[in-house]
């Protein structure tokens, strides 16, 4: 029985169909089967997709599949049940996404109201769920948020990494991590670092430079111990890397720290940046 065709066009059978999937997985252990694959016919004993894989890809009932299945995403997180990263695994590349901005809508609503670990679940799943026409509403919605919790800094940059980001959007971004910059945690900024010069258009290159030279500070500063260790070395691995690999990067340091005037001025980053460079160049 082919579902899109019994279903397509509404009406009182597709409104009976939906009323009794709504039932069905009001039980926690059916929602739990209905999550997993099904087994194959004698005929066919390949596996095949789950009951919720198979449904969410009929076109005429997958905003409302969709919406009942984060109806029940928030109410696991709430009660920690735990299957929320098996709704958003069913969820993730579907053949067709009948309307990408309404799904990118319902998505980032429920962000805030799930808990921190559900929280990071559901950005790092939202990239693969969405197509290109939500990618913009799930982007504003990211900077946002960032802005809101640092703490959703590296999972919110990480999903940056796999959404489009072009012209205008992509400078928004930019700037929004820039203004992060000085509350990122030390252990965070590794990650954003590296986002910001490999994200950035090379016209913006100079003013992200600048920003990371005057606000990374972490030489010397109040933390100790060999967590902080760590961290700052994760840090010159970053920069080393970028200086490395993008001679964009390189020459921008090199032009920033050029057009110092005073001594007193140069920061012990300066000197690591230039030996890096020098070291580098000596290898050529």
């Amino acid at each position: 029985m082919n579902l899109n065709k019994a279903l397509i066009g509404g009406g009182p059978t597709t409104e009976r169909f939906l009323k009794a999937f709504d039932r069905h997985i009001e039980d926690e252990r059916k929602l739990q089967q209905a999550l997993q694959k099904c087994l194959g016919t004698d005929e066919t004993l390949a596996v095949q997709p789950s009951l919720i894989r198979i449904l969410l890809n009929v076109d005429s009932i997958q905003q409302h599949v969709v919406g009942v299945l984060l109806e029940k995403l928030v109410e696991s997180a709430e009660e920690g049940k735990g299957v929320q990263r098996q709704i958003l695994q069913q969820m993730r590349w579907l053949d067709n996404i009948i309307d990408g901005k309404e799904l990118s809508e319902k998505l980032v609503e429920i962000i805030p109201v799930c808990p921190p670990p559900v929280q990071r679940d559901l950005i790092a799943a939202i990239p693969d769920i969405v197509d290109d026409r939500g990618h913009r509403n799930v982007i504003k919605s990211f900077m946002e948020l960032m802005q809101e919790s640092s703490e959703l800094t590296v999972p919110i940059l990480d999903a940056f990494s796999n959404l489009t980001l072009k012209g205008e959007i992509a400078e928004q971004v930019v700037n929004s991590v820039l203004n992060t910059l000085v509350s990122t945690r030390l252990e965070d900024l590794p990650v954003l670092i590296r986002f910001l010069l490999q994200s950035t258009p090379r016209k913006g290159l100079q003013k992200v430079v600048t920003a990371l030279r005057m606000n990374l500070n972490f030489f010397g500063g109040a933390r100790r111990g060999k967590s902080a260790k760590q961290d700052s070395s994760l840090i010159l691995d970053t920069l080393k890397s970028a200086v490395r690999f993008q001679r964009a990067v390189a020459l921008a340091f090199f032009k920033e720290i050029a057009a110092i005037e005073k001594a007193v001025e140069h920061k012990i980053l300066d000197l690591w940046i230039l030996l890096m460079i020098h070291s580098l160049s000596s290898h050529r």
